[in-house]
């Protein structure tokens, strides 16, 4: 044999770059990422006693969300966390 067979492959050309992409890798980190923004929601609630679109007075109100990067084993992920002010005892708010 006198030919290489792994120069000028394309498949080689396929892995490399900045336009990896991995579906195997995607679906985890998918999955990942919305257990990681289901944890910070589920906690607001409790906190504020009523859930996403219910309305009553309370003990504060949602206000919106943030994107927040996370890095960990399964890499770099952005997730969307929930912000919120808080009523305090005394009146006064705290975000």
């Amino acid at each position: 044999m006198k030919t290489n067979s792994t120069e000028g492959s394309e498949i080689g050309s396929l892995f490399q770059g900045e336009s990896w992409f991995d579906p195997l890798e995607a679906g985890p980190r998918g999955r990942i990422r919305a257990f990681i923004e289901a944890m910070p929601h589920e906690d607001l609630t409790a906190i504020l006693d009523r859930g996403r679109y219910e309305r009553a007075a309370g003990k504060g109100v949602r206000n919106g969300t943030r994107e927040r990067q996370l890095l960990g084993w399964f890499g770099p992920v952005t997730a969307s966390v929930p912000r919120a002010r808080l009523t305090q005892a005394d009146g006064t708010t705290q975000v």
